[in-house]
């Protein structure tokens, strides 16, 4: 009995023990492992956000270049100072807007006043005059503007609860020299189509939203509110088990325009998860190990030599022979053990 109830507590002893050290090593481990996991998944997140906003600038700066090639021709350029406008008008065909993929092209005089415009709306190839809501935005966005000849203007604005690029360059002659006889306009709408592009070229599930839009998703209102307070970008999870990351980019007036969400799954994460249960069912079959080792030494080392001195007491016990002593089981810590108990 004695050595049944030494050997439960030796071994429950140990056992509680390991068992706490383990859950003290899984919950530093969850906030250190897993910290690290997810900070590398915000860092991806960022990172993917940054290719978005990349692209955007690409297809800016593409169509910047294909502004200044137009801008920078004799063909426009003369028509433009001596007020043949008709000339300029013939390049307002659909295969201009569609080799191009524009949905505006403008040419404005020195004063500021458009003298020839087209939209184009390239999903259904119809060619519209320029609208009402183009008209307004154009001047409150300083397309109008006396032309400067070696400075134009670019970026996005809202064309009612739409976005587009406009992009305007100095019309100078075919060797690029002045003065400019007025502005070229061109501009590309932020459309499915040029999304779904964006989408081919980073390799994201992503979207883009105008903060003008009147339907909103309820995830890019939380959004919308969020960067408002002063964040580049907000991170979250989704129900659905996907991180959802957004920023946005301002129009050029410099004021929030343009909603980025990017939805990526959480394959990192995940993979830090696995990490950690990999290192914890290693940790935790170690500890198994490490218990059955310390009983069998108990088994070996103490129990046995008590079982043996037991016996020995037991035997001395019935006798009366004064002289008998215990014999040596393996040294005195052993009987001193026994006595003490």
């Amino acid at each position: 009995m004695l050595q049944m109830r030494l050997r439960n507590k030796i071994i429950l002893t140990v056992s509680l023990v390991l068992m706490a050290l383990i859950l003290i090593v899984y919950g530093t481990s969850r906030i250190v492992v897993l910290g690290a996991f997810e900070q590398l998944e915000q860092d991806m997140a960022q990172a993917n956000l940054m290719r978005v906003k990349e692209a955007v600038l690409a297809e800016q700066s593409d169509l910047e270049s294909t502004a200044k090639d137009w801008a920078s021709w004799d063909d426009i350029y003369y028509p433009m100072l001596s007020g043949e406008y008709g000339a300029v008008e013939k390049y307002l065909v659909s295969t201009s807007f569609i080799n191009c993929r524009l949905n505006l092209i403008a040419f404005i005089d020195v004063s500021g006043t458009i003298r020839a415009a087209r939209e184009y709306d390239l999903e259904n190839n119809r060619s519209m005059p320029l609208s009402g809501e183009l008209r307004d935005v154009l001047p409150e966005y300083g397309f109008l503007q006396p032309p400067d000849q070696s400075v134009g203007l670019m970026g996005l604005v809202p064309v009612n609860d739409k976005v587009m690029i406009l992009v305007s360059h100095p019309i100078l002659t075919t060797a690029g020299t002045g003065p400019a006889t007025g502005m070229l306009v061109m501009g590309r709408a932020v459309d499915k189509s040029m999304i779904e592009r964006f989408a081919r070229k980073t390799c994201l599930a992503l979207s883009l939203y105008s903060v003008h839009d009147s339907d909103l998703p309820s995830g890019i209102t939380e959004a919308l509110n969020r960067l408002k307070s002063g964040d580049t970008a907000w991170i979250c999870p989704q129900p659905d088990g996907k991180l959802a990351s957004y920023s946005w980019m301002k129009d050029v007036a410099g004021n929030p325009l343009l909603v980025i969400r990017v939805l990526t799954s959480r394959e990192i994460y995940k993979h830090g998860e696995g990490t950690l249960r990999y290192f914890m069912g290693w940790l935790l079959l170690i500890g198994l190990i490490f218990t059955g080792a310390v009983a069998i030494l108990l088994e070996k080392g103490i129990i046995r030599r008590i079982q043996r001195i037991s016996a020995s007491v037991a035997n001395l016990k019935g006798s009366y022979d004064f002289s008998a002593r215990l014999p040596d089981h393996g040294g005195g810590r052993t009987l001193r053990s026994v006595r003490d108990h």
